[in-house]
């Protein structure tokens, strides 16, 4: 197998919920996927945990995507389109969502996919002290589901929120088999935590590597994926290689097939070698975020909570990053 040197972006070539396509050969021109084989990756970042409902890594979205999938995904204008729902209808006063459920969708441990395993996933998320951030912002409107038939449920809020869809289409709305939501491990997650998506987690070893082998039964990938039916990839491995110079020696020493995160300083050595090939992507950027602590003063006190909010000049922050943007940063 030829190998690859690519940034994260090239994860929409090889793996996830959204096709599972093959790799191809950019340098050949050919694009014609092959069936089978085995593919390895050197990630710089190992996740704190692989269950979706503890997503808060960035670059942990990879691999999530890998082996669950949500109730809906986005379109390339950021809008939304089905995936494990086939279609959902908004109540006139906005405050129920009815979603209705493909068919024939089951899990890795052979549970299947219904409204009772959506609403089993909300009940979980709203657990003290299972997912407290989750619970507070995106469920923050949530009141409660009903399961109106196994195929169809309703999702009830407190009052109007249309961001509630953005919630079903990111990895903290992930569905996970009801059987997983008792596991033990539930939090870190794991071999004993599955999904619905076309790679199931099947090994892996802390601080060196996670493996993923493809889901034969897959089927229900959403519309916009390149590649519907099972992965072409047999498997998937993982190697979590923190330094940047450890991937690259494992890369051009052939011990795996793509790395990411390249330093400038190796960046022509690469693109020197026939046998690799380069690829580089902006990313579309990081949100900086600040949270106040309102169990403590004075942040308990909304009113000091406002005055902070109002202390910040949202339009000259604003002005400022549209007048000297920072550059973006690729698989350097």
């Amino acid at each position: 197998m030829r190998r690859y040197l690519a940034s994260l972006a090239v994860a929409a070539l090889l793996l996830g919920g959204c096709n599972g396509a093959a790799a191809e050969d950019p340098a050949a021109g050919n694009s014609t996927p092959v069936q089978g084989g085995k593919l390895t990756w050197a990630i710089e970042t190992e996740p704190i945990t692989f269950n979706p409902h503890q997503y808060a890594q960035a670059k942990a979205r990879l691999l999530v995507w890998n082996s669950f999938e949500a109730l809906l995904t986005h379109d390339d204008k950021g809008g939304y389109l089905p995936w494990l729902a086939t279609s959902w209808e908004v109540s006139a006063d906005g405050l129920t969502y009815t979603f209705k459920l493909r068919k024939g969708v089951t899990f890795h441990d052979g549970d299947k996919f219904d409204a009772a395993a959506v609403k089993a996933n909300l009940d979980q998320l709203l657990v003290a002290g299972y997912a407290p951030s989750i619970a507070s912002t995106q469920l923050k409107n949530y009141k409660d589901a009903e399961v109106v038939d196994p195929k169809t449920i309703a999702v009830h809020l407190k009052k109007p929120d249309v961001l509630i869809l953005d919630f079903f289409a990111s990895p903290q709305g992930g569905q996970v088999s009801p059987k997983s939501l008792k596991s033990p491990d539930l939090k870190a997650g794991g071999p004993s935590v599955v999904g619905t998506g076309p790679f199931i987690l099947d090994r892996y070893t802390k601080g060196q590597e996670v493996h993923y082998k493809k889901n034969p039964a897959y089927a229900w990938a959403p519309s916009n994926a390149g590649h519907q039916g099972p992965a072409y990839l047999d498997e998937i491995t993982y190697r979590f290689l923190k330094e940047s110079s450890v991937r690259v020696g494992a890369l051009t020493s052939g011990q795996v097939d793509v790395i990411e995160g390249v330093p400038a300083t190796e960046q022509e050595l690469v693109k020197s070698d026939p046998n690799l090939t380069f690829a580089k992507q902006l990313n579309s950027g990081t949100a900086y975020n600040l949270y106040f602590n309102q169990t403590h003063a004075p942040f308990d006190d909304i009113r000091v909570r406002k005055a902070f909010r109002d202390a910040v000049d949202v339009d000259a922050v604003l002005q400022g990053c549209t007048a000297a943007p920072r550059p973006g940063r690729g698989a350097s």
